[in-house]
């Protein structure tokens, strides 16, 4: 790092500061260089020495703080595109710094990011495609402000609380290295309140032990040691470089430090699992069973190297870090490989963090707040596995899934189809048309017989409560995939996935919910879930009476209610909702309303039978198709059919810009957004798809990550 003293901000800084690391280094180095308020027009030749710029946006151990964001700009605007800026960034700082990357159209690496905030930051600007990576030191991940006496605990950045540690190993996929930002200051230094921890000694043998509590697995701490700082930092191969582990070797951090020449070390008295046997670099054994054989001035500056041709810069492409990195597919080396011979194998939840494992899914009512949670955190995680083409077709090898769907569907089968095949499982299909169903067999023996060639079945059947039947005779894991006008369970998870992704939260919405609310499954199913939640708003829009949300999903009382959506939207809090039907014989039923009145916190719920009053100033319209298949009387679908349709000019109206509306990572979105569960027939016009406002073919996209995630955790598979 550049802020040593003299820090390294010129080419005389930088003689200087290579001379004394040449003479003194025993492992390979490369140099940062600083960013100042004058030194913006770095020189060719300096430019080929150099690992990157470091920006320090905050207090540190530094003269180098950088306060003015003009100057930010302009060094983002003037620094060589094909090396990184790196940038020491805490709470509103990195938000603003985010911003200025994204302005400036360039790659930005974050460093040690310590709080819940910041990494739910980043993780939302990855997720929505910038060009972002960043890094946490393990002090940030092991230890809390509580655990050390002040002064000893000085770090900046500074530790944090439990909470937050938890939240960033909850989002470690969203992390892409590991960093010590080593500071060793010794124990008169930190009396005085010195910021810095010693960390390159210990930082292996933590996360080794981290593995082994399964924190995380071998392949990820490879890919955050080795894959990806190689490409982020665009460092040349090193032929014949790797260490050697003894993988199960017990032992207890040493109080004086270790080799650190500052003789204390804040992880002192912790037990560790595996420690480093051998380091080899550039074929030469530099460290051996405790000992450092090489002699300093052994490390180079891996820029000088000359041998290898250095492929093209993951900073020159057009597309984020984050859509390029394993695209390629690119092993990683044997060396590298040889940490750890059971790295790829799968890892299996245990019961204790994974309640969904061989579970049946039938209704929403199962869901809880942490239930959810635990499946939106994996749809996460399976969607930048497939954003970024990791290769993840072993996750489910070996496991097939029975597809039995006794009505049509494209998104629901479909989906559940690509998500098994994605993770490298077997789908087999079953259907009512072509199969025994046309001789008289059974629910309950075609279910007995899909299972034994199955691990997992997929149902959808016409009838009420066919899920349930199905699940009270089958031993391996039934999940609903729409039971009649019953439940829809993983189309209100997906539903909830695609708000939370939208809008960046659940809780205090106002959300209406428009259309056939009577007939239709997936607004019974998300009124369900959001009970989960507090302080949300319902606006049920039908256009009858006789098509309003039905009473059972109100008041939740009866459980085999068929509505799913406004049921599940019980789990999250300050939700509005608005139900608008035609007529108020298609209103959402008064057991709904009742439901939701019972079972959610702080929930406002409304009924409306004109389109304009029931969607005003809502942030969600949950838009549905009136069912024809449902009407006994073909008039009585032609008195309702398109009373509601949605125009761009209808959203227009239906929401007034607010002047907080700026969000530091973009533009907000416009709102309201507008879902669907598909298929629509006229209740949308075709105008509405070109507006950024529509967000019905993401929520279909999103039913893939969601069914990949459920597939992984029914199965217990990680």
């Amino acid at each position: 790092m550049p802020n040593t003293n003299p820090p390294l901000t010129d080419e005389d800084s930088y003689e200087k500061i290579n001379k004394l690391a040449s003479e003194n280094s025993l492992a390979d180095y490369g140099l940062f260089y600083g960013a100042t308020t004058t030194n913006f027009n770095i020189s060719k030749e300096l430019s080929k020495k150099i690992i990157g710029m470091k920006m320090y946006l905050n207090e540190t151990f530094s003269t180098l703080k950088l306060t003015n964001i003009s100057d930010w700009q302009k060094h983002f605007e003037t620094f060589p595109k094909n090396l990184p800026i790196v940038c020491h960034a805490e709470k509103q700082t990195l938000a603003a710094i985010l911003t200025i990357a994204r302005l400036s159209n360039r790659h930005v690496h974050i460093c040690h990011i310590s709080t819940a905030d910041e990494i739910l930051l980043i993780k939302k600007a990855k997720l929505d495609g910038w060009n972002i990576t960043c890094e946490i030191c393990p002090h940030h991940l092991f230890l809390t402000n509580d655990d050390l006496p002040d002064g000893w605990k000085e770090v900046r950045p500074k530790l944090e609380t439990s909470e937050d540690v938890k939240i960033l190993w909850e989002n470690l996929d969203f992390i892409d290295c590991f960093a010590t930002d080593h500071a060793p200051h010794t124990k008169e230094e930190k009396l005085m309140g010195t910021p810095g921890f010693p960390g390159v000694e210990y930082m292996l043998p933590l996360f080794l032990t981290a593995v082994k509590e399964n924190k995380l697995t071998m392949e990820q701490l490879v890919e955050k040691l080795y894959t990806n700082p190689k490409k982020i930092f665009n460092l040349p191969d090193q032929a014949d470089t790797y260490i050697e582990i003894a993988m199960d070797e017990e032992w207890i951090i040493p109080d004086d430090g270790g080799h650190s020449k500052c003789k204390w070390t804040p992880y002192n008295g912790r037990k560790v699992v595996g420690k480093v046997r051998n380091v080899v670099i550039r074929g030469e054994e530099v460290y051996i069973d405790g000992n450092f054989i090489a002699k300093p001035g052994f490390g180079k500056n891996v820029k000088l190297f000359t041998e290898k041709i250095v492929k093209k810069n993951i900073l020159e492409r057009d597309d984020s870090f984050e859509k390029q990195r394993r695209a390629s597919g690119d092993s990683i080396s044997p060396t590298v490989q040889d940490l750890s011979p059971i790295r790829q194998l799968g890892r299996s939840h245990s019961p204790k963090d994974n309640p969904l494992f061989g579970k049946h899914v039938i209704k929403v009512e199962m869901f809880t707040k942490e239930i959810i949670h635990l499946i939106m955190e994996e749809a996460d995680r399976c969607r930048v596995n497939v954003e970024t083409k990791r290769r993840i077709h072993k996750t489910l090898a070996g496991y097939s899934m029975a597809s039995m769907f006794y009505e049509v569907s494209t998104r629901t089968r479909c989906s559940f189809d690509f998500a098994m095949q994605r993770l490298g499982g077997v789908v087999g299909n079953m259907d009512s048309v072509s199969s025994s169903v046309q001789k008289g067999e059974t629910l309950e023996d075609s279910i007995a017989m899909m299972e034994s060639y199955a691990d997992v079945i997929v149902l959808r059947h016409p009838e009420v409560g066919a899920a349930e039947k199905a699940a009270m005779v089958a031993r391996k894991p039934v999940i609903n995939a729409g039971d009649g006008t019953g439940q829809h369970p993983t189309q209100a998870l997906l539903d909830l996935y695609t708000i939370r992704s939208e809008l960046s939260t659940i809780n205090k919405l106002t959300i209406a919910m428009v259309g056939d609310l009577k007939n239709g499954r997936t607004v019974h199913s998300l009124a369900k879930i959001l009970c989960c939640y507090k302080d949300i708003t319902l606006h049920y829009v039908s256009p009858t009476k006789d098509l309003a949300m039905p009473k059972e999903i109100v008041d939740y009382v009866n459980k085999n209610s068929i509505h799913s959506l406004a049921k599940i939207l019980c789990c999250y809090k300050d939700i509005t909702l608005h139900y608008v039907s035609p007529t108020k014989d298609l209103a959402m039923p008064k057991e709904i309303i009742d439901y939701v009145n019972k079972n959610s916190s702080g929930f406002v719920q409304k009924e409306f039978t004109n389109l304009i009053e029931g969607i005003q100033n809502v942030d969600v319209i949950y838009m549905t198709r009136v069912q024809k298949e449902r009407f006994a009387n073909p008039n009585d679908y032609e008195k309702v059919k398109g009373k509601f349709v949605i125009t761009p000019q209808i959203l227009d109206e239906a929401h007034e810009a607010k002047t907080d509306d700026y969000n530091v990572l973009g533009t907000k979105n416009k709102l309201p957004i507008l879902m669907h569960p598909l298929p629509r027939v006229d209740e949308i016009s075709r105008e509405v798809d070109a507006d950024e406002r529509a967000a019905y073919f993401r929520q279909a996209q999103n039913g893939l990550y969601v069914r990949m995630a459920l597939l992984k955790l029914v199965l217990g598979v990680d």
